[in-house]
């Protein structure tokens, strides 16, 4: 049988920009968010190109207490990417968000085995990330290069499954409001968090959750221990490209790089912005970091 191309998709949770995206011959799926108004609602497309609002417009709708709901992608999102891929003769290889964050790769799934019934001969993979922002989109990358040196579609999923756990995620936040309102928290340790300046430390764990492993007293503290932390998970640092992601805090993110060249001296540290649906969630002022590491074995409560 004649080998088969194939088109890697992510979604608006990868946090990929355009450029990375086109160079790569990577596809996206987009989610959405509701911005509630008093008489109405408006859903707004999560574009990763920013062509609809810009990074700051977003978290400034927060900041002036503008309530925004994340919505995952839907089936006619999926049917209509994935569809127009199959038409070229084409296979899919989508990577999701992590299924502990959104229900967009179990939506994968049902239009995966809606469609083959429709085009029997071609092959459709949906991994669960069990990641999200530059660590989903840093295994699409990954596996693009892996494309582009002759790996077919298996071979891909297959690393895939065996080193997402390697993709490594820590992060923070300014403030714990928006994780109260996103429903991540309890309203309690909002409070006296916030109070008492406690910063909590997030990881990605081996479930795909958002775990805090630490909490660290001040913003700047927060900071200089993720990246003591990564230089202790950081593998091979030489040979990676590092991300640091920021929702409009960019003195923060050069904090951080400029932190992470001295410390630990990566091939490179790119600084991107956290796209609309993980900004919704953790709100203005979040700081994360993706890089290779250790596999994550942590499995938060």
């Amino acid at each position: 049988m004649e080998k088969r191309d194939f088109v890697i998709v992510v979604d608006s949770c990868s946090d990929l920009n355009k450029e990375l995206r086109t160079k790569n011959g990577i596809e996206y799926v987009k989610m959405s968010f509701v911005k509630k108004f008093a008489d109405h609602d408006e859903e707004v497309p999560a574009s990763l190109d920013w062509d609809l609002f810009t990074n700051k417009e977003l978290n400034d709708w927060q900041r002036n207490g503008m309530q925004l709901k994340t919505i995952q992608v839907t089936a006619e999102e999926f049917t209509n990417k994935f569809t127009e891929i199959l038409n070229q003769n084409k296979d899919v290889l989508y990577i999701a968000c992590s299924s502990a964050l959104s229900g967009s790769y179990d939506y994968s799934l049902i239009v995966k085995d809606e469609l083959l019934t429709k085009y029997p001969n071609a092959k459709i993979i949906c991994v669960d990330s069990l990641c999200s922002c530059l660590g989903q989109g840093s295994m699409a990358l990954d596996v693009a290069k892996m494309q582009k040196e002759g790996a077919t579609i298996e071979q891909c999923r297959d690393y895939l499954e065996e080193n997402k756990l390697c993709y490594n995620q820590l992060a923070t936040v300014e403030t714990l409001d928006y994780l109260k309102k996103a429903g991540r928290i309890k309203a309690s340790t909002a409070f006296f968090g916030n109070i008492f300046g406690v910063k909590p430390i997030f990881i990605s764990d081996a479930i795909g959750q958002n775990f805090a492993v630490k909490k660290v007293k001040g913003r700047k503290n927060s900071f200089i221990e993720m990246v003591n932390m990564m230089k202790e998970l950081i593998v091979e640092p030489e040979k990676q490209t590092v991300y640091v992601c920021h929702s409009d805090c960019l003195e923060d993110a050069q904090y951080v790089k400029e932190l992470i060249e001295k410390e630990i001296k990566p091939l490179n540290v790119s600084i991107e912005y956290l796209g609309p649906i993980i900004g919704v969630s953790t709100g203005p002022g979040t700081i994360g970091i993706y890089f290779k590491g250790q596999k994550v074995t942590v499995t938060g409560k």
